[in-house]
């Protein structure tokens, strides 16, 4: 049996996706950081990937954004891993997936 869904595992895999796409797309992890979010230390970006619970829904979407990863892309990999309709999960967890 599976455990409850929790905000911290969504966004886990929320920052997996950014993270494949930040490596895909720029050299390093601070390339990026300088463009989007450039009064953000190094330290302190680094951490929303070790910590999820520390980065707001309003930073994900800004990051997906920047990326291209589409609300319709998300949705269907939060669908396939969490087995729930997306717009259930997100009432229920408060979460955003678009700014």
């Amino acid at each position: 049996m599976k455990g409850p869904i929790t905000k911290y595992e969504i966004n886990r895999l929320r920052l997996a996706v950014i993270k494949g796409q930040i490596m895909d797309q720029y050299d390093t992890y601070d390339d990026f950081r300088k463009i989007l979010f450039p009064n953000i230390k190094l330290n302190t970006f680094r951490q929303w990937f070790k910590k999820p619970y520390y980065i707001s829904d309003h930073r994900l979407c800004k990051m997906e954004r920047a990326l291209g990863i589409s609300e319709h892309v998300l949705t269907l990999i939060l669908n396939k891993k969490f087995d729930l309709p997306m717009g259930a999960l997100c009432k229920i967890k408060g979460i955003r997936l678009t700014l």
